[in-house]
């Protein structure tokens, strides 16, 4: 059975071969050094403008490029199975494992195809197809961890759907006109959750610097960050508070803790993923109760509490509190984190930010100025944080449901367009003002693989 089930009698069924024709324009001599990027997520967009922080870098030998010209459809021959294509608006240097496709005629509209190649009924349905390392499927039907070539032989023989030009340029059309009220509400669902995010942030930082009396009287802490505290309280150093702490393990066997931005987590280190040693003796151990600092990168860094045992790297930063009777562990995360939502940390650091390098030294977070509620008041602020997080998190995750289930409206009329299970060919399509096309929303712990494409192996 093909991807796409039956057609509209009207319909014929072609070879992408049939339909498409590979550019094999080189960049040899060198024509161009305005180099295209190419992922799942945000389609076709300059190299220098990409939203992906990794991925491999651009070639200085340039002559080894190929060319893409503006209107070609672009496909990462290895990361086809994950979507990676796009309509390209540029003319520019693009990596040779892309393909740069074009109408075979003009009875061809390109973007109807670009449809189709972006579509997951479709893509997936390749997977036969793909050489190479194999892939998983996240929670919400992503595929991840994609090294599946498929060849351009191979690619040609896919069969797709061809109706005449004429509706080809009407479900494009209609499906320009439909997307762009998708998006235009899925953006303002994301701003709401923007809004929700920020709300978070402003409620803890109120809560955690100035108590939850909102009545009470105040009095300058004479610290710059920290501003007027209530008057009862107290302002310390964090070493007065915390030690500092690094018993190293000696050896292996120990999980491995990551300090991410959602929290402390285990590391699968068969995965291959992300930084990893070669030997994980030289680790310092983590127990529950500890802090667990990635004091490395004040940007994408972050702190938390610790409820597990293992082991993280030691180059991060763990350490305790010197007295739980006098100091509530729960109330103090809050605040740390608070210096890392608000990058409060940023301004005592030190090293190469443009490398993501600015790191908080230890004298520095030591002679770090925080504020000290009474033990009990530490308590309820912590609980009422408890609360108010959970409320907003709820919110967030309301929204975030009601933007998958509008993108899952979104795909399911773009396939019964292209597959001609709705016909179109007599309706009327108001004017509209284009709207850029958005990826779907990605939950916050999906792995997603950034795919600039400048890899030939």
């Amino acid at each position: 059975m093909n991807w796409y089930g039956t057609l509209p009698v009207r319909w014929e069924e072609k070879r992408i071969g049939a339909v498409l024709e590979q550019r094999k324009e080189k960049n040899d001599p060198v024509k161009t050094d305005f180099i295209l990027s190419l992922s799942a997520a945000h389609g076709v967009v300059p190299f220098s403008e990409r939203k992906e922080k990794g991925g491999n870098k651009p070639k200085e030998e340039l002559s080894r490029y190929a060319i893409a010209h503006d209107g070609d459809l672009l496909v990462n021959c290895m990361n086809v199975l994950s979507g990676s294509s796009g309509l390209s608006h540029w003319y520019g240097a693009i990596s040779p494992v892309y393909y740069a496709l074009y109408p075979q005629t003009d009875e061809v509209s390109i973007q109807f195809y670009t449809y189709i190649f972006r579509l997951s009924v479709f893509y997936k349905s390749l997977i036969g197809l793909g050489k190479g390392i194999l892939m998983h499927e996240s929670k919400n039907g992503a595929w991840n961890t994609i090294r599946l070539r498929i060849g351009m032989p191979d690619l040609k023989n896919v069969l797709v759907p061809f109706p005449e030009r004429r509706e080809q340029d009407q479900i494009v059309r209609w499906l320009g006109w439909h997307g762009s009220r998708i998006n235009k509400l899925v953006r303002s669902k994301r701003r709401e959750i923007e809004c929700l995010k920020e709300l978070k942030k402003a409620v803890i930082s109120k809560a955690v610097t100035q108590g939850l009396d909102a009545d009470g009287d105040m009095k300058d802490s004479g610290v710059k960050w920290l501003g007027s505290v209530p008057a009862h309280w107290g302002v310390s150093t964090v070493k007065k508070h915390f030690r500092i702490k690094k018993e190293i393990a000696g050896k292996e066997g120990y999980d491995v803790l990551s300090i991410t931005q959602h929290g402390l987590k285990v590391k699968n280190v068969k995965s291959n993923e992300g930084q990893i040693a070669q030997d994980y003796s030289g680790y310092q151990f983590v127990h529950p109760g500890d802090f667990a600092m990635n004091h490395m990168d004040l940007i994408t860094g972050y702190v938390d509490y610790s409820t597990l045992f293992g082991v993280t790297s030691p180059d991060y930063r763990v350490f305790q509190l010197r007295d739980e009777s006098k100091d509530y562990p729960h109330y103090f995360l809050r605040l740390l984190q608070n210096c890392y939502h608000r990058r409060i940390f940023y301004a005592f650091g030190r090293g190469a930010a443009e490398k993501g390098r600015w790191r908080l030294p230890k004298e520095n977070f030591e002679a770090f100025d925080i504020p000290i509620p009474p033990r009990e008041e530490q308590e309820a602020i912590a609980a009422y944080l408890d609360k108010k997080c959970d409320e907003i998190d709820g919110l967030i995750a309301k929204v975030a449901e009601e933007i998958a289930l509008v993108e899952e409206y979104k795909t399911r009329i773009i396939s019964d367009a292209v597959t001609g299970k709705v016909d179109l060919r007599d309706v009327e399509i108001p004017d509209y003002e284009a709207v850029e096309e958005e990826s779907s929303i990605k939950s916050e712990d999906e792995e997603t693989e950034e795919d600039t494409g400048y890899d030939e192996n």
